[in-house]
């Protein structure tokens, strides 16, 4: 009987290691994801300050400075999937990969922008309009995803089915009543935009 006893002490030693780790693991997971919801959020509020400067440079495109892109540190994002490693539900990593290239059209075109505005003799810039609209439009398609990540979570999926009006809209109508943009303008930021 002591023999059998002798045995099983490292069987259940083994047992609560295991046990023990999966609970750390599992708080470990729980930790990680916080923290990406909490870095997209703060992305998503980051975006929504752009595109109301970018807005108002669409308004008003003698200004005294230029509206930056974001940016995003991409190795804090790299890191939080790492850590969440087989744990990270594939529309989350297919949403991650989506932001990703929103990010990298949304730098581009803001870029374009800020390098074709003109420097005025009075110490101001006149932005093109039609490269701001551009932005804009941009700018609202990487947003909508984001909120609709943050939404839906682990039940993301890609694509919208709706047209970019359609996704100003409503993204105007989700992130905040107060914003005094009409489906005129909407329509003329739209007009406006290169193709």
């Amino acid at each position: 009987m002591n023999d059998i006893i002798i045995a099983a002490i490292p069987i259940v030693g083994v047992l609560i290691a295991f046990v023990l780790g999966e609970r750390k693991s599992g708080r470990e997971q729980k930790k990680y994801k916080e923290s990406l919801w909490l870095e997209l959020e703060d992305i998503r509020e980051s975006l929504e300050s752009i595109l109301d400067s970018l807005l108002d440079e669409f308004r008003h495109p003698v200004r005294n400075s230029r509206v930056k892109p974001l940016g995003i540190d991409w190795g804090y994002l790299n890191d939080l999937q790492k850590g969440l490693g087989a744990d990270i539900p594939f529309p989350i990593r297919k949403a991650l990969k989506e932001i990703k290239l929103h990010d990298k059209v949304v730098k581009s075109v803001i870029n374009k922008k800020n390098d074709n505005a003109k420097q005025l003799e009075n110490g101001k810039v006149l932005v093109n309009s039609q490269l701001s609209a551009r932005a804009i439009l941009e700018t609202s398609k990487f947003l909508y995803v984001i909120l609709k990540l943050l939404e839906v979570r682990d039940n993301y999926k890609l694509g919208t089915g709706l047209d970019v009006q359609d996704v100003m809209r409503s993204l105007f109508n989700t992130i905040d009543q107060h914003r005094e943009i009409s489906d005129a303008e909407i329509e003329r930021i739209y007009n406006s935009a290169p193709r």
